[in-house]
């Protein structure tokens, strides 16, 4: 019993009176980007965001560059204008995943930032900065 109050908590009302509490920055909707690896090679993306309450969901693809046709999941939190997150493959047969965190500036068009990701052709990690501006709300 005690298992399910908890579920029903963090599943529907947690979130629900977090989006009633919030008075953040909306930052749902299409973000575009290019992000360059510090091993090589160039990525253009696009993001679609998501924000319910604190709590931010969404999806990345390449449409152009290395990764071309790639898709990655995007979980994370959106707090005092920063936004950080995990990702990982779309794919079942991939093992791409890292974390990201960026900032909101240019009044909440722009977020500036990076991200932490594991190169599977050397089995290090790299970091990379990019920027990705607000295309559709």
């Amino acid at each position: 019993m005690v298992g399910f109050i908890v579920l029903v908590w963090r599943r529907i009302l947690e979130p629900w009176y977090e989006e009633r509490l919030y008075k953040g920055v909306e930052i749902s909707g299409v973000w575009e980007g290019s992000i360059e690896y510090p091993t090589g090679g160039k990525n253009n993306l696009v993001i679609d965001l998501r924000r319910k309450g604190y709590a931010v969901t969404g999806s990345a693809v390449c449409v152009e560059g290395v990764d071309k046709g790639m898709r990655w999941n995007l979980v994370g939190t959106f707090r005092n204008n920063i936004l950080t997150f995990t990702y990982d493959s779309a794919s079942k047969r991939e093992i791409d995943r890292g974390a990201g965190g960026y900032y909101l500036v240019n009044n909440g068009r722009t977020l500036k930032g990076g991200c932490f990701y594991h190169d599977d052709s050397d089995n290090t990690m790299h970091f990379f900065e990019s920027e990705m501006r607000l295309v559709r709300s």
